[in-house]
């Protein structure tokens, strides 16, 4: 049989961490591009500059859709500490 090791707050707190690590990483993540998105009215104009900014769209989506799977990924491992906590409960309880 299978010996298994595992410590169920740890796993909470890091997916806590992780969570809120990509909270902030998302909002940095839209600042950045909420700014770049302004470059070609302040600092830069022409067509080239409206076509740099006409692609900051795409680049933000993989940014963020990045910064979403890791949040998804923290809330794995937050579940997963939860749930070993309550399996280890359950075995306590009889």
């Amino acid at each position: 049989m299978a010996e298994i090791k595992a410590n169920g707050d740890e796993l909470i707190n890091c997916g806590e961490s992780m969570i809120a690590l990509c909270d902030d990483y998302l909002t940095q993540i839209n600042n950045l591009f909420d700014s770049l998105s302004k470059l070609n009215k302040t600092g830069w104009s022409g067509r080239a500059a409206d076509g740099y900014v006409s692609k900051l769209v795409m680049d933000r989506k993989r940014f963020t859709e990045f910064g979403d799977y890791l949040k998804m990924y923290g809330k794995v491992i937050k579940n997963t500490g939860d749930n070993v906590n309550r399996i280890i409960a359950k075995w306590d309880d009889k």
